[in-house]
């Protein structure tokens, strides 16, 4: 499996080499990670459960995007505007990778709506 970014032409591609899934209340979180040098990218798709209150709707929050880390610390995230874009395709990342025991990464709690306040 490989990440590329470009419009027409790749700009970069790169292998993806590990990948996790998380399980939640209301949704779930699938991550796909790869590296350059010190710079680690961890695309992310996520659903969130934001209501908890008995008969009214759920109203799950779903974020999409990219997380870049360097030596180990959170550099930035950029998130998926793209309404037609679609997720990780998990069942590609259980063919083509083993699993990871725990998330790559929580900076993704950046995406949910409270952390913007």
């Amino acid at each position: 499996m490989e990440y590329r970014y470009g419009k027409d032409t790749a700009e970069i591609g790169l292998p993806i080499t590990e990948f996790a899934q998380q399980m939640y209340s209301g949704g779930n979180e699938v991550q796909a990670g790869f590296y350059s040098g010190s710079v680690r990218y961890i695309v992310f798709s996520r659903m969130i459960r934001t209501n908890f209150k008995a008969d009214e709707p759920n109203n799950p929050a779903i974020s999409d995007g990219v997380i870049v880390t360097r030596d180990g610390e959170f550099e930035a995230m950029h998130l998926c505007d793209d309404a037609d874009a679609t997720g990780l395709n998990l069942n590609a990342l259980n063919t083509a990778l083993p699993r990871q025991d725990n998330l790559l990464t929580d900076e993704t709690i950046r995406a949910d709506p409270e952390w913007a306040r």
